[in-house]
């Protein structure tokens, strides 16, 4: 599902400067998004949509749980009325590998809280399957192959085995990269230098975190809406500060 070469694009990349893009909804975040969803709602007010569902999503992705809550409904709603495809699958899915990641809770407690209620690791796990079972029946698919790496890469430190399988995504992205295709570009760089960041400690040590340094200022050169440099700027910050702690 790459994006066509608009004549903006083509023009920046041919003087040199690959920061034009009109990205696809799957790419909007923070402010972005919530434009995209005040345009949307201004129009269709109270309208049920895969484009509305998908902007809550990704406003989910920074902490707003209201736009999590309201996401896991829609998608719900949509597999209801049967738009049962892949798409919407994965990002329920995405919803729940998200989740265990922004829990203050230990799976511990919130087991001892409700015994009947399953953890959120244990729902992260499941949102993988449904994510990973989208991706099986179309392995080439852009959007859930950056999907699935996003989740596994937030979600790596409460679970461990997922930096295998967002290793496994970065390297087919970046393969398969389109200097045209600006937005998953970017998210292939950014994921790559987040992974780096967080796996230093296990593997390689400085060597991770100047692989991290290194992606993150190639994914500086794609930042092409503000959303995105302000995710730039936040982990150049934790970069630093984690080679800084690292050589003390």
């Amino acid at each position: 599902m790459r994006q066509k070469l608009t004549l903006i694009t083509l023009l920046m990349l041919l003087t040199g400067t690959a920061t034009a893009c009109d990205p696809d909804i799957f790419y909007l975040f923070r402010q972005d998004a919530r434009d995209a969803l005040d345009s949307l709602n201004k129009y269709n007010p109270g309208q049920i949509s895969f484009r509305k569902a998908v902007l809550l999503h990704n406003l989910a992705f920074h902490k707003d749980q209201n736009a999590r809550k309201e996401a896991e409904k829609m998608f719900d709603s949509l597999a209801s009325d049967g738009m049962d495809n892949n798409l919407v699958r994965a990002f329920t899915g995405s919803l729940k590998m998200i989740q265990v990641s922004q829990s203050r809770k230990s799976s511990k407690i919130f087991k001892s809280l409700s015994p009947f209620r399953s953890s959120p690791r244990d729902d992260a796990r499941k949102g993988f399957r449904m994510i990973t079972e989208a991706l099986e029946s179309d392995p080439d698919n852009e959007v859930l192959r950056t999907l699935r790496a996003t989740a596994a890469v937030e979600s790596a430190e409460h679970l461990p085995e997922m930096f295998s399988t967002a290793r496994d995504d970065l390297n087919w992205l970046e393969a398969h990269l389109d200097p045209g295709d600006t937005a998953v570009t970017f998210f292939t760089l950014i994921n790559q230098a987040i992974y780096y960041c967080k796996y230093w400690q296990e593997k390689g040590g400085l060597k991770n975190l100047e692989m991290a340094r290194q992606y993150i200022a190639r994914a500086r050169d794609f930042a092409c809406l503000p959303s995105y440099k302000t995710w730039v700027e936040t982990w150049e910050k934790r970069i630093a500060d984690a080679a800084q702690n690292a050589r003390k």
